[in-house]
């Protein structure tokens, strides 16, 4: 399952890697945008799986894309037939450092992630090429939620993004030693913190720092804000009170 724009940009690269490791790839495009992380593409996720059939213990769903394919299609991997295995591969730096840590998976449903469960995967792969052709302020808006771990959890990670931080924006973490650092030290944080209660039985969790007025910021259309940009401003917000 993989997310239309990424499948725009690279079908011919993931066409050459799957016969370079003899499998057969049935691509099920699906829209990443927040505005379709909705019941429809939900129902066409589950109509496509319905489609290929994949043998249900052996033949696992690998979900390609930002965070909301990945919830959505997350989401229809755990409902059909009572759960099938998937694998996960983030594609941009927001869906690498926050939306693919953890086994949460959801579609917006009366209110954002209305209706969701929690369902592990297999294996997510991170691979940064992808990031050379995210925009600029979705980069940035990755780099709020690593921000957030920063502050709260990791003075390395805090202190790279200080010395790092811009050239590192400006060559969307490609290519460096301090951007695969930056990278797995903000998953780590993420794993530290919410490894030891996936399921969210507490809810007094460090990560939820930045999350008080983040989603009505994010959900207000005046302010047209990402995710990551609203946690940001929330984060500062929060620290000054």
């Amino acid at each position: 399952v993989v997310d239309d724009t990424v499948w725009g940009l690279y079908e011919e690269t993931l066409q050459r890697w799957a016969e370079s490791v003899d499998l057969r790839l049935d691509a099920v495009v699906a829209p990443g945008n927040e505005d379709r992380k909705t019941l429809e593409t939900f129902t066409f996720l589950l109509d496509e799986l319905k489609r290929v059939d994949p043998l249900r213990r052996s033949e696992p769903v690998l979900a390609i894309g930002g965070g909301v394919l990945t919830d959505t299609a997350g989401f229809a991997c755990a409902c059909w037939r009572r759960g099938i295995p998937w694998c996960r591969l983030p594609t941009t730096l927001l869906g690498m450092v926050d939306a693919s840590v953890g086994i949460k998976v959801a579609i917006n449903y009366h209110r954002k992630n209305g209706v969701g469960h929690f369902f592990s995967p297999l294996h997510t792969f991170i691979d940064e090429s992808f990031l050379a052709t995210v925009s600029l302020p979705d980069i940035r808006s990755g780099v709020g939620e690593i921000m957030k771990a920063a502050l709260i959890h990791d003075v390395r990670l805090w202190e790279l993004m200080v010395q790092h931080g811009e050239c590192l924006i400006d060559a969307k973490f490609q290519r460096s030693a301090e951007a695969s650092a930056v990278i797995k030290l903000s998953i780590d944080a993420m794993l530290e913190c919410i490894g030891p209660d996936l399921w969210e039985e507490a809810l007094l969790r460090p990560m939820d720092f930045g999350h008080s007025f983040s989603r009505t910021l994010e959900a207000d259309e005046r302010f047209q804000l990402r995710h990551g940009e609203a946690v940001a401003i929330d984060c500062v917000m929060n620290s000054l009170i």
